[in-house]
């Protein structure tokens, strides 16, 4: 504490906050008058408006704006942008774009340059297109699969509420490219055991009788993948 009253006097100029994650340090700073905060890098955010999104909306009249400094171009069967801004910090690598009042466009951004910024259009799920006979219900859900499926992606993150189509989406994307594609060899699938009861070394059975209340939402998707699979006369649904 003598030590940042003696900062905070060295740098009256300079906002001085002692971080601490001893609780009657910052009590003890606070009746010095001292600012005080405790250590937030190791805290799970609470609020997930905070979080990355993975998507950014371009205003109205996106188009109107670029219309003179776009290019376009088609590679590899899809459909590719460049167009130059002021502010290409605001793009991120495979961040997903779309427009308002555009429910058409969307994009994903592929190339950031100094002055400049390339999207590619991305494949629309939400009419013929299916994966593995699923489709996107929504913006967000064909987005999410666009990411899922493309090669170059090697790490996809899903935030949604219960019943948004997580589990069901990713087990679709994972079968078509292990067994239609034959891009992977194996599908491996984790999940937190957060205990409710007793804890799963106490429960009986074997593992496979000790991990299936924690296993019952895979299986209910799969079940449904198997019906679509079947519909559309695939071998794995006849065979499962």
């Amino acid at each position: 504490l003598a030590v940042v009253r003696g900062v905070i006097k060295t740098f009256p100029d300079r906002g001085v906050v002692l971080v601490s994650k001893d609780i009657n340090m910052r009590i003890k700073a606070t009746a010095l008058g001292i600012p005080a905060e405790d250590y937030l890098s190791d805290k799970v955010l609470d609020d997930t408006d905070l979080l990355y999104s993975g998507k950014l909306a371009l205003p109205s009249d996106f188009w109107q704006r670029h219309a003179d400094n776009l290019e376009s171009w088609q590679d590899d069967g899809a459909t590719h942008y460049r167009f130059i801004t002021e502010k290409p910090e605001c793009f991120v690598i495979n961040q997903c774009l779309s427009i308002d009042g555009d429910p058409n466009f969307m994009a994903m951004v592929t190339a950031i340059e100094e002055k400049a910024v390339t999207v590619r259009l991305l494949k629309d799920y939400r009419n013929r297109a299916k994966i593995w006979g699923i489709q996107a219900r929504n913006a967000e859900q064909n987005m999410a699969l666009n990411l899922l499926m493309d090669p170059d992606i090697d790490f996809v993150s899903i935030l949604g509420q219960a019943g948004t189509g997580k589990t069901l989406m990713t087990l679709a994307a994972a079968l078509t490219q292990t067994l239609d594609e034959r891009r992977f060899s194996e599908i491996i699938v984790t999940r937190a055991t957060v205990s409710v009861g007793e804890d799963i070394g106490f429960l009986p059975g074997t593992e496979e009788e000790k991990m299936a209340p924690w296993m019952g939402a895979l299986e209910d998707n799969l079940e449904v993948l198997q019906r679509t699979d079947e519909s559309l006369g695939g071998e794995w649904g006849r065979q499962a």
